[in-house]
């Protein structure tokens, strides 16, 4: 089905990248300062280690929940300082010693008439504060850079899964680089977009190195230990690479005891010894064996709501449903400080989307369940590894929500390879003639059902029928083609996503802190 030329595979990579870096230079220039998540203290982090040039101490006080709320609350104003909010200083360093550098070059650029009327031209934010917005924005591209390099380790990722299938990588870049409120994020001030590249990289050394043999494959785990090692000392949210890497050794071939041992000391011996002085360090300053600080980031972030709270105030019940609903629209578009969403019809065009790629993908399975021939043993094991790194994510994202509320879906960001190469293999599934035909029946007895809804609840569901009935138009089209004009709907899916980035900077993010 899928047969573009290289010179064509490499263009659409290259159209993928080129609109991502448009999309994501966009909300990084027309967002203003500090109005992402946590965006002042990951700025305060590489600020102090530019300035003090040494690591800083998450101390008391550095979570200051009333001001915080205060300013967030007035939208950041100049006259308020950023300088107290300092929570974030317990992160690993390595993002923060890499940044370092881009903020003092970017605070060494004289302000200008012709600098300050280029950033005024591109609507970029300063809060009238020289050479803070040139800073700020620095700090952004260099997460965009971080973001084109994910991006490209998501193709690789995929070819290397299905090498014969290069429109499904594509699909899968292109979701990855179009998810809106994943764009947002690899346009602000954080540590997430370097740890996810290192952990995603970290991934597909994993699986070339499953099909290594001899002292390739002892050299292939030892480059998967560095990388492992390095996202490690990034972000604790990498740390899911150890189960993985244990997962991706014991389904390599040559699993005697002596090479088992050699392996897996070629993965962990790099691994631990780039982050061992890290852990000495820290248990030097906080004490006990919190080698990562979060003993000391829970005793400071006094005030933030707890689970245990909101389950007294709403129950069980009422915590599922918050969870669920939050989770979902601050995974795909829920801006600013959780402050700014998107009109409720996308939110439920986005769940119909979400529904369509989740059933492909089970139809996938079921029909490679059957067809034995349509997917080699690595292919089982590489998909076996994905839906692993994907269960590992949400399992943490779960637990650090059984203590504190953060109920944000951008947390399952740092699986996203497994989840473009899940949506594309969905979406494409939904793709053939005999699924399309059975779709476009589904939607056409989803729209009787919300009709027949009417009669018994009065109300209408106008957006639902809408939705659906576009489903049933598309697929019938689909099914009546067939398979011929396949590029053709790879196209038109990337196409609407791109259509939602900037649908949601310039019709919500923009006006709202604007208006």
């Amino acid at each position: 089905m899928d047969s573009p030329r290289g010179d064509v595979r490499g263009l659409g990579l290259a159209v993928i990248l080129i609109v991502y870096v448009l999309a994501a230079g966009l909300y990084a220039l027309r967002t203003p300062l500090w109005q992402n998540p946590d965006e002042p203290a990951h700025f305060n982090y590489i600020r102090y280690i530019w300035e003090e040039r040494q690591l800083p101490v998450l101390q008391m006080g550095d979570y200051p929940h009333a001001y915080l709320e205060d300013i967030k609350a007035r939208r950041f104003p100049p006259d308020m300082s950023i300088a107290p909010i300092r929570y974030e200083f317990h992160q690993p360093p390595l993002y923060y010693l890499v940044a370092a550098p881009v903020y003092g070059l970017a605070g060494s650029i004289p302000p200008t008439t012709g600098a300050q009327g280029i950033l005024a031209a591109l609507g970029a934010p300063t809060n009238g504060e020289w050479p803070l917005g040139v800073q700020v924005m620095a700090l952004r591209f260099l997460s965009i850079v971080f973001g084109v390099g994910l991006l490209v380790v998501c193709y690789r990722l995929a070819r290397l899964i299905f090498p014969d299938e290069p429109l499904l990588a594509l699909l899968a870049t292109g979701f990855a680089a179009t998810i809106p409120m994943h764009v947002a994020m690899t346009a602000a001030v954080n540590n997430d977009s370097l740890a996810n590249l290192l952990l995603a990289l970290a991934v597909l050394l994993m699986l070339k190195a499953m099909r290594a043999e001899g002292a390739r494959a002892v050299r292939a785990w030892l480059w998967t230990g560095v990388v492992t090692g390095l996202a490690m000392l990034t972000k604790s949210s990498t740390y899911v690479a150890i189960p993985l890497a244990l997962a991706a050794l014991a389904m390599a071939p040559g699993r005697s005891a002596r090479s088992l041992a050699v392996r897996a000391v070629a993965v962990f011996g790099p691994a631990l010894a780039l982050n061992l002085p890290w852990y000495i360090r820290n248990v030097a300053v906080y004490g006990g064996v919190d080698v990562l600080g979060l003993q000391r980031h829970g005793e400071i972030v006094l005030g933030q709501p707890t689970t245990a709270e909101w389950v007294a105030r709403m129950g069980w019940g009422g915590l599922a449903r918050e969870f669920i609903a939050t989770t979902f629209r601050s995974f795909w578009a829920q801006f600013g400080w959780m402050g700014v969403l998107v009109d409720q019809r996308i939110y439920q065009a986005l769940a119909l989307v979400s529904l369509l790629a989740v059933a492909g993908l089970c139809l996938f399975l079921l029909r490679a369940a059957a067809n034995r021939w349509m997917l080699s043993g690595f292919r089982w094991k590489a998909l076996g590894l994905l839906a692993l790194w994907l269960g590992l994510t949400g399992a943490a994202y779960l637990w650090y929500n059984v203590q504190f509320v953060q109920h944000q879906g951008r947390y399952l960001f740092p699986a996203m390879p497994a989840i473009a190469l899940g949506m594309a293999l969905g979406v494409r599934e939904t793709f053939r003639p005999t699924r399309a035909r059975l779709l476009a029946l589904a939607s056409a007895l989803g729209i009787a059902a919300s009709l027949a809804m009417v009669a018994f609840t009065g109300r209408a569901f106008k957006t639902l029928s809408l939705l659906l009935g576009l489903s049933a138009l598309g697929y019938v089209v689909i099914w009546r083609l067939g398979p011929r004009r396949s590029w053709v709907w790879h196209v038109a899916a990337y196409g609407l996503f791109v259509a939602l980035d900037f649908i949601c900077l310039f019709g919500y993010i923009v006006p709202y802190f604007t208006g």
